[in-house]
């Protein structure tokens, strides 16, 4: 019997007022399906389908690593239409959140998992199944502190997908 694989990433998580705060932006657009409050996160490194080897080891590689406490600010939502998706990008305050995606993503390779190609575009999806491209409102930027990191699972839902944090690794420098 083969080995049951599920879907894995590492992200950020911003605070639950934050994330409330971009769930009801989300709804007040009117179109496609509102990322839920629980799932609003940063993606650092996605890992697509692992067996549990290999959740073992990811697991492994996000022990070994401590970001910085880090913050973005928001900027503009942005339609991506090969996921036809809604998504709020953001800026880094500083150079930790860059600095440790580098790092992840190194020790990620280290560790035997295919390297993502595509540059890193820090954003929050915010809405998904968005078909046209909608027109896009302003949404109040903000300054939006990440304290720590998670290796997360996602499965499928009778609402769209479900996450479930792993395992989840705090800042070195949390006072």
């Amino acid at each position: 019997m083969a080995a049951e694989t599920v879907r894995l990433f590492f992200a950020m998580q911003p605070g639950l007022t934050a994330r409330e705060t971009l769930h009801r932006h989300a709804e007040d657009i009117g179109v496609g399906r509102p990322t839920p409050v629980a799932n609003i996160h940063l993606t650092l490194c996605f890992l697509g389908s692992c067996n549990p080897a290999q959740q073992q080891r990811a697991g492994l590689v996000g022990s070994r690593l401590r970001p910085r406490t880090t913050a973005v600010h928001t900027g503009s939502l942005e339609y991506w239409a090969g996921a036809r998706a809604v998504v709020l990008l953001a800026q880094p305050l500083d150079d930790a959140l860059v600095e440790f995606h580098a790092e992840l993503s190194q020790a990620l390779a280290d560790a035997g998992f295919a390297a993502d190609r595509r540059p890193f575009r820090p954003h929050l999806t915010l809405l998904r199944k968005v078909s046209p491209a909608p027109t896009l409102p302003v949404i109040p930027s903000q300054q939006m502190p990440l304290r720590g990191f998670g290796l997360f699972r996602s499965r499928p839902g009778p609402r769209g997908s479900i996450y479930e944090q792993l395992h989840r690794w705090l800042p070195t420098d949390q006072g």
